[in-house]
């Protein structure tokens, strides 16, 4: 998919990042959340079948597709952040597996692991500690704390996402050349472990 004009080549690589990112937590929502996470993502896969289609056809400018794309990715966060932060306030621990799995993926691929053996090991670790916690906690008195653990992280949870998605949507109003601050991309490419410490681009 072409880019607009003016984008430069970090540009290009930070929003592929952003839409690289969306996979890997469509992925994991699809793993670990209900129902309504795992059919959220047809959104965006539904819009950007369409809107390569407009694009080809020129009805509408490749700025047009990202920012129409990004903009149904970036509702997906806010899906997911909504139903994180409902589940943990009510003592659900789903969203703890949802992010991990998503962040050691992402990690791991930021430092060359294929993306098949990146998720192999994600999973593996989630599902490990999923499987080790809970008797751990039930053999230690502690049953009860897991669910008070969990209201706990509701709020800042809720705060870092926040922080999250309006990195991204910065992201996306620099690559469609909105006046934006210059500080955008470091923010953005700090904020999502698919990078490298090199802070290099690893799809």
């Amino acid at each position: 998919m072409p880019y607009p004009e003016a984008c430069r080549a970090v540009d290009v690589r930070l929003t592929k990042a952003l839409y690289a990112s969306a996979q890997f937590g469509a992925t994991a929502a699809c793993l670990y959340g209900p129902a309504t996470c795992a059919f959220a993502p047809l959104l965006g896969i539904e819009i950007a079948a369409f809107m390569m289609t407009a694009v080809r056809k020129r009805w509408v400018t490749s700025s047009a597709y990202h920012g129409v794309y990004a903009s149904a990715l970036l509702a997906n966060y806010a899906l997911a952040a909504a139903l994180s932060v409902r589940a943990l306030a009510a003592g659900r621990t789903w969203p703890l597996s949802f992010l991990l799995a998503t962040n050691l993926a992402q990690r791991l691929r930021g430092r060359g692991v294929p993306p098949a053996w990146a998720w192999v090991a994600a999973v593996g670790a989630t599902e490990a500690a999923r499987a080790v916690a809970p008797p751990l906690a039930r053999r230690a008195g502690a049953d009860a704390w897991l669910a008070v653990g969990a209201r706990a992280l509701a709020a800042p949870l809720a705060l870092r996402l926040a922080w999250w998605i309006h990195a991204n949507a910065r992201m996306l109003a620099w690559t469609l050349g909105w006046p934006t601050p210059r500080s955008t991309p470091a923010l953005f490419a700090s904020l999502h472990p698919i990078f490298s410490k090199s802070g290099r681009y690893a799809m």
